[in-house]
């Protein structure tokens, strides 16, 4: 009956959650909008801004540019290719009923990440401090949302499972100071969940069972603000402060079970929570050098504080038994509550430095960054959570069109490619099972290797008017 129960509880919060749009879904971060910016390593803070400066650096907005009006269509696909874990502990008997130890493969099929980017930046007064505004916005194509909370005790990468198949949408202002400093400000839009749950089970085939859902969602703002300097055409300077943003979910289930005719039905609440989507405070700054007429050089530095990061494993608060329809009952047994692994996090360092050569309409782009694993320690003891360092490498090219169709509008068009490969870890679990008992085993015993890469690339189209 608990295990009957419990089902309907992850069924009322798939369905609840499945509709959010992500808090900040990091398609910047992780992959770059635009393949101009993703063929550069991401390295965008200081670079020359385009129509997706809303996320990139919203200061840029007012950056030096003939041009008042941009716009940016483009194609993102980006496939994770995770080593196989097999022959390792899936269940045991601390976390289901199973006994003697149940062995064999992980799920590693993470989603793709695959959709449409979009951007747009319009200066709305040359004259008085080059006034502007943008939105950069990406949706996937092969859903609307997806949200997975991922494995609690199975190996799971768990910035890979969920985090970039939603939407996001960034919105952009700024304005000169004075000549060659801008000054931006920018607004990520997220959500919170509340949902109340109710569900009545019957065993008795002449009765029906009811279940009924309901939810809600608050927005919420997260700012972003951004300086950009350009002293001269040959160097500018930008530097982007993300505030860190948490989407919560609090899902409240109200059950009832009926077993015989005999018996009054038995009540069974949950209280269940989760950080849905939580990202970190970020500071980006970077540099964008003319090293030769045809030849830039961009550098930037991302420090991101992931040492007060939450988890999106769901939390159950401690059940509570019901009074039997006004008569205390003592059912004869008791409901655990949720005890998730914990981890320790830790802030990291990313470099990034891209290099973009012109050669008449035509411009050549490479970039390499590198991320340390946000863990502080390999997931050797209780829980499995996954997070292998990347070095990230991405190739590019620019199409430079004098006209865009039969209009005397200019275009380009940009491809890259990218590849982030994952530094493999070797994993092996101590001895014992998850509360010490050494006849057992942990959950991922007795090890195994930890490691892949996702693969992808894109297309854009941005025009200037």
């Amino acid at each position: 009956m608990a295990r009957s129960l419990m089902s309907v509880f992850t069924l009322g919060i798939a369905l609840g959650i499945s509709l959010i749009p992500d808090a900040r879904a990091n398609i910047g971060e992780n992959y770059g909008f635009g393949s101009r910016t993703a063929a550069l390593g991401g390295a965008a803070a200081a670079a020359e801004q385009d129509a997706y400066a809303a996320y990139s650096n919203p200061a840029g907005l007012s950056g030096p540019s003939e041009r008042r009006l941009k716009i940016g269509f483009g194609l993102l696909d980006m496939v994770p290719d995770i080593l196989p874990i097999t022959n390792v502990v899936v269940e045991n008997n601390y976390v289901s009923d199973k006994s003697p130890d149940r062995t064999g493969t992980v799920d590693t099929d993470y989603r793709a990440t695959f959709g449409q980017v979009l951007g747009l930046s319009y200066i709305l007064d040359p004259e008085w401090h080059r006034l502007a505004f943008g939105f950069t916005a990406f949706i996937p194509l092969e859903q609307l949302g997806y949200f997975d909370s991922g494995e609690v005790y199975a190996p799971e990468y768990f910035l890979l499972r969920s985090r970039t198949q939603r939407p996001q949408f960034d919105l952009g202002l700024s304005m000169e100071l004075s000549p060659g400093l801008s000054l931006g400000f920018g607004l990520h839009m997220a959500y919170s969940l509340t949902a109340n749950s109710s569900v009545f089970l019957q065993s008795d085939s002449t009765k029906p069972s009811s279940l009924r859902l309901g939810a809600s969602l608050t927005p919420k703002l997260s700012p972003t603000l951004g300086l950009f300097f350009n002293p001269s055409p040959g160097l500018s300077l930008g530097s982007v402060i993300r505030f860190p943003v948490r989407s919560p979910a609090e899902v409240n289930l109200q059950s009832g079970v009926r077993l015989t005719t005999f018996l009054p039905a038995l009540d069974v609440n949950f209280l269940g929570s989760s950080a849905i989507f939580y990202d970190p405070l970020s500071i980006e700054t970077g540099l964008n050098w003319k090293v030769f007429d045809d030849t830039r050089l961009h550098l930037q530095l991302d420090y991101q504080a992931w040492s007060q990061y939450e988890t999106p494993a769901l939390q159950v608060a401690d059940p509570s038994i019901g009074d039997c329809q006004g008569t205390p009952c003592t059912p004869g047994f008791t409901v655990s509550p949720s005890n998730n692994p914990t981890f320790a996090f830790r802030d990291i360092v990313i470099p990034r430095v891209g290099i973009e050569k012109t050669a008449g309409n035509l411009a050549f782009r490479a970039g390499y960054s590198y991320r340390p694993s946000v863990l502080q320690t390999l997931s050797v003891g209780v829980g499995n959570y996954l997070d292998p360092s990347r070095h990230e490498f991405s190739l590019g090219l620019g199409v430079a069109i004098a006209h865009f169709l039969h209009f005397e509008i200019p275009c380009t068009i940009d491809f890259h490619g990218s590849v982030q490969s994952m530094v493999t870890e070797t994993i092996t679990k101590l001895p014992g099972n998850e509360i010490g008992d050494v006849s057992g085993s942990k959950i991922g015993a007795p090890g195994y290797e930890a490691g892949g890469k996702i693969v992808g690339g894109g297309v854009s189209l941005s025009l200037a008017i």
